[in-house]
């Protein structure tokens, strides 16, 4: 029976779809009365309701006489759900107008409701199920087959003798053989039809052979690049098409973009002022907006990762229309393409991207058909990365130690250390990169344009590059920032003797931080004079930013004035991430992030007046890029190099 969400009013096929649904759409503060049978236990989450119906309640749920309505309370903050009794459904035969004594008057009287007195021989029932087992369990091996191998990373021989040296299976067939009641049915259980279902995992060309028939796999394209190069791509429309096809995503997809925008909090992007989710007119019944992130890695080279011989270039993507509680989720990040490295600096972006850009352009004036019939367009919004690879994308220099070094603005080497206001500085714009453009294509300079990027094939309408390829947190504040700013604080301290490098390394290794064991404590971490001097500090971005919110506590002891001008710039340099790597951050706080910014530079400045980066400069345009697109996380590139990980692991279990 179908199950009705109460709250939302979303019908599910199941109660365990009911539990994913609730998880999904009602997590957060909602308080779950179980209502089956009456059951009055109370659960915080989806996960616990599951458990505790399969285990108290197996025979009820199981039960198809059975539909268990949960009716949430949105009025009381306690939601309550209730099983609705079960239906009244007496069974009454309808009569037959067929003659009896012929196996087909027999097999109608069956169909239409009259119970079958004499049914066929037991062979011929076998006959016709036992090839239709068959199939059911060659295909589930199959499905267990690429479930073990893509969660674990095994390699195809692994998996395959896992499953063939099996004995439950084996042991479920010979067990049936024994069975009397068969009596000449049982000859047809042979070894032959147990060790035929492998058959789909024996090689790899028969497994290709059974993913192509599979409506939701979408097959990698080998796509020839020059003569040295080639890629492989995914489609983006037979992605979006699998994807939007899911009845739960889509209603994710409807439920979030349908939420009017808070007035005063920035929580995502449709809270900005310049975003807006493309609904594009009578061409689609929805447009769909997508994020990319591009970035390279090293997968195999055991000497380190400056070695490049190996390293590829990844293209990824999510929707921008998806609740951030899932564009977090590692599986709701996509690939497009698999760039060798080499290809991508030789042979340049408008190349390797454009499948892509092609693709892309076709989604924005014709729409794909889903499978319910729906017409769905879909535009790129954002185009992520670090600066070099922002840079790249845009056509700019790839240079940030002289001349125009900013993507937003017209600013240059010589004015990041001086200028700390976004207002002060000339902001790009259509006509302006416009006007870039040609003098490039002339040969002259082009105020940090080299030559037209080729993301202005997408045929988008006022396309303007600063406002696709947005900043960085990642990048700029947590590995651009923050080591800068820790290496100057501790090297004040101990330049005024207030502190010794020993005791800095002591402090750090022995406080006890909250998050044990989860790699991002700055365990091992040891700061030597070198790292003070050069203003570089080792480990990943989580560690860094993990270590700056706690030196307040880990130098709690220590007798440090708050006049202190190293201390000063110690807290503004962490109010400031508080703020950025905030879930939601209120209207009223745009302004004020951008006067800290002007102070916490200032100071940096007055502390170390070498040492700031263009990645200091590009924090000033923050607050303007927030209050058009919403907090930076839900565009930092955080979540798009988790998706690395799945390759690297490949990488390492499989040598």
């Amino acid at each position: 029976m179908r199950t009705l969400c109460g709250l939302c009013g979303i019908a599910c096929n199941s109660f365990s779809d009911l539990c994913t649904h609730i998880g999904l759409r009602h997590s957060v503060g909602v308080v779950i009365t179980c209502g089956i049978d009456g059951c009055q236990q109370t659960f915080r989450t989806a996960n616990s309701l599951r458990t505790h119906g399969y285990r108290k309640h197996a025979e009820t749920i199981k039960s198809s006489q059975h539909s268990h309505n949960f009716d949430f309370n949105t009025e009381n903050p306690l939601h309550q759900a209730c099983a609705l009794p079960p239906l009244n459904r007496s069974f009454e035969p309808e009569i037959s107008h067929v003659e009896s004594g012929s196996l087909e008057d027999e097999i109608e009287m069956e169909v239409v409701g009259t119970p079958n007195l004499n049914p066929p021989p037991v062979t011929a029932q076998l006959t016709q199920t036992l090839p239709q087992l068959h199939q059911v369990m060659s295909d589930a091996i199959t499905n267990l087959y690429l479930k073990i191998r893509e969660n674990y990373s095994l390699p195809n021989s692994t998996v395959r003798d896992i499953l063939a040296s099996s004995t439950i299976l084996q042991g479920f067939f010979t067990n049936l053989q024994s069975i009397d009641d068969y009596g000449a049915g049982i000859d047809l259980l042979n070894e032959t039809y147990f060790d035929t279902m492998f058959d789909q995992i024996q090689s790899d060309w028969r497994l290709a052979e059974f993913l192509d028939k599979h409506p939701n796999y979408v097959k990698p394209m080998p796509v020839k690049l020059s003569e040295d190069f080639s890629m492989e791509y995914v489609s983006l429309s037979d992605t979006l098409r699998v994807l939007l096809s899911n009845e739960d995503v889509m209603g994710e997809i409807l439920h979030y973009t349908r939420e009017p925008p808070n007035p005063t909090i920035l929580s995502d992007f449709k809270d900005g002022t310049t975003f807006e989710f493309p609904i594009l007119g009578d061409r689609c019944d929805l447009g769909i907006p997508l994020i990319f992130y591009t970035d390279e890695f090293e997968v195999c080279n055991p000497i380190g990762s400056a070695r490049t011989k190996h390293k590829l270039a990844a293209v990824y993507f999510t929707l921008a229309c998806l609740p951030p509680s899932l564009r977090s989720k590692r599986r709701y990040t996509f690939l497009s393409a698999l760039i060798p490295d080499r290809a991508r600096k030789t042979l340049g972006y408008g190349i390797v991207l454009k499948s892509l850009v092609d693709e892309l352009r076709d989604l924005y004036k014709n729409p794909i058909t889903l499978r319910n019939g729906s017409l769905v367009c879909a535009e790129m919004v954002a185009f992520c990365g670090d600066s070099l690879s922002a840079h790249g994308l845009g056509g700019l220099q790839g240079s940030f130690s002289t001349g125009y070094i900013c993507r937003f603005c017209y600013c240059c080497y010589g004015e990041v250390s001086n200028t700390f206001l976004e207002n002060q500085f000339c902001l790009r714009s259509i006509e302006s990169f416009a006007e870039d453009i040609n003098e490039a294509l002339q040969s002259r300079e082009g105020r940090g344009v080299k030559h037209k990027s080729a993301l202005y094939e997408l045929g988008y309408n006022n396309l303007c590059l600063s406002n696709i390829l947005l900043p960085d947190c990642l990048h700029d504040y947590l590995e651009g920032i923050v080591p800068k700013v820790l290496c100057v604080v501790l090297r004040t301290l101990k330049a005024d003797k207030i502190i010794t490098l020993s005791q800095i390394n002591l402090l750090i290794s022995t406080f006890k931080y909250k998050l044990k064991g989860t790699g991002l404590n700055p365990f091992g971490l040891e700061i030597t004079n070198a790292n003070l001097t050069e203003g570089k500090l080792k480990g990943t971005a989580s560690q860094k930013w993990c270590l700056l919110i706690h030196l307040p506590l880990i130098l709690r002891n220590i007798n440090i004035t708050p006049e202190n001008q190293a201390w000063q710039l110690m807290i503004k340099c962490r109010e400031i991430g508080e703020i950025l790597m905030s879930d939601s951050i209120p209207k009223s706080k745009i302004q004020y992030l951008a006067c800290l910014i002007d102070e916490h530079h200032q100071l940096f400045r007055l502390l170390s007046p070498v040492g700031m980066t263009p990645k200091f400069h590009y924090l000033i345009h923050y607050p303007r890029i927030i209050s058009s697109f919403g907090p930076p996380i839900r565009y930092w590139t955080m979540r798009f190099e988790a998706k690395h990980q799945y390759f690297k692991d490949l990488a390492r279990k499989l040598k």
